[in-house]
């Protein structure tokens, strides 16, 4: 048996294999790729309407505590106490410290992706980040429509979460 003819054999369908193998990891990658990317444009859009949604949302509070408190003390309320009561409740709901945060993650996130080397792990941590971000907006918000834009932001990410997993 000639054995140099068989190793050469080998040698040439191992390279083959590589090479095919290869090829569908490049495949593969640069379709979890597009898939990420349009989960976090879609994220973004999402923030977007957050945003719009919490512009007004200090003087939405006063009127809202106003009433509250009219209820409840029977009366036309101090303005100055109104004024002290909105600002606390507006500190402790205002999320765009979270928003900012938030999106910094997604830009560090997409800049992360374009590097040549393995990033999986560095996505997987900035993807908690941005999990922890999203969590803090949820539970800060008891408005209903920034609560669904909660939901669907916490389902795309779960979505690229997943396919981080496959990433090196």
């Amino acid at each position: 048996v000639d054995h140099s003819a068989l190793e050469a054999t080998v040698v040439r369908l191992v390279d083959k294999t590589l090479a095919g193998f290869e090829k569908l990891r490049i495949h593969d990658g640069r379709s979890v790729q597009a898939d990420i990317r349009a989960n976090l444009a879609l994220m973004k859009q999402h923030m977007k309407k957050i945003m719009a949604r919490t512009k007004n949302s200090v003087p939405d509070l006063r009127a809202q505590l106003q009433k509250k408190l009219e209820k409840i003390v029977g009366r036309e309320v101090d303005r100055t106490m109104l004024i002290t009561e909105a600002g606390i409740l507006a500190a402790k709901t205002d999320i765009n410290e979270e928003l900012s945060r938030l999106e910094s993650h997604i830009r560090l996130f997409e800049t992360t992706m374009k590097l040549a080397e393995p990033v999986g792990r560095t996505l997987d941590f900035v993807s908690q980040e941005m999990n922890r971000e999203v969590n803090t907006i949820g539970s800060k918000q008891a408005d209903f429509a920034i609560a669904e834009h909660v939901v669907l932001l916490k389902s795309l990410l779960e979505k690229i979460r997943e396919q981080i997993r496959n990433v090196e």
